[in-house]
């Protein structure tokens, strides 16, 4: 099961990524 808390993380990441 996918939770709110690593989904939020895994986007926040994903745009860390894409900005960098």
């Amino acid at each position: 099961t996918l939770n709110t808390g690593s989904l939020f993380y895994a986007t926040l990441n994903a745009l860390a990524y894409f900005y960098m």
